[in-house]
């Protein structure tokens, strides 16, 4: 394409847990991709990612092309699975606890049961297998640092037979630019929580954690507006 400088990006991984697009929601195998975007895909992203409200026609106009083909080229990236649309918050300001878990499962099998699970979890935000001592990681978002002390323990996250050894490490208040996007339930899933447990028949709901988002009797923040 005359004047056009076209960029491939070649990138594979391993997915175990969506955070781009559903599609690779039960593909749990290794992915090889390439990708074709010249640089006005890139200045899109590039524009967007600075201010995820921009104006489309704005955008256009500082690129030098039209408001469509600035439509057109966003559509197909979020079509193709390339990008998502969605709001980040920050925790912090929130008073929310982020924290990296880092596993170390017994094997291929039981680290895609893992998986599966996290992918379930409202409180898990991203995951992803690893190389080193960790074989898979992932980011917990909680209401406080009790109920990261429940999810470590309670919530079989230490006891699970997938799981040869664990280590958590709870972020601090110093950081740059850190945004996640929450996993807010919209429908509960009656009684029993992803990882198995009974929230209200725990001895830690008893005595006063607010349970998981995901069933009924959750008494947390990160609960869905009620329809009318």
């Amino acid at each position: 394409m005359t004047g056009i400088k076209q960029i491939d990006i070649a990138f594979s991984w391993e997915v175990g847990f969506s955070v781009v697009n559903d599609f690779y929601k039960h593909n749990l195998h290794f992915v090889s991709m390439v990708l074709r975007f010249d640089h006005i895909s890139f200045e899109i992203i590039r524009m967007l990612s600075m201010d995820g409200r921009a104006k489309l026609s704005e955008i256009a106009r500082r690129i030098g092309v039209s408001h469509v083909t600035v439509m057109n080229r966003l559509n197909a990236m979020v079509r193709d699975g390339y990008a998502r649309v969605s709001l980040l918050i920050d925790p912090e300001r929130m008073g929310l606890k982020v924290a990296l878990l880092f596993l170390e499962t017994r094997g291929t099998r039981y680290r895609r049961e893992i998986l599966e699970l996290f992918e379930r979890c409202p409180r898990v935000v991203f995951a992803a297998s690893m190389l080193g001592e960790y074989d898979l990681m992932g980011m917990v978002v909680a209401e406080d640092e009790r109920m990261i002390e429940v999810f470590m323990g309670s919530c079989t996250m230490r006891t699970h037979r997938a799981i040869r050894k664990s280590s958590l490490i709870l972020l601090g208040r110093e950081n740059v630019d850190l945004l996640v996007r929450l996993k807010m339930v919209s429908e509960k899933r009656g009684r029993i929580t992803p990882c198995g447990r009974i929230c209200v028949e725990c001895e830690e709901y008893s005595r006063g954690c607010v349970g998981c988002p995901s069933v009924e009797g959750y008494r947390g923040p990160f609960k869905a507006a009620r329809k009318d």
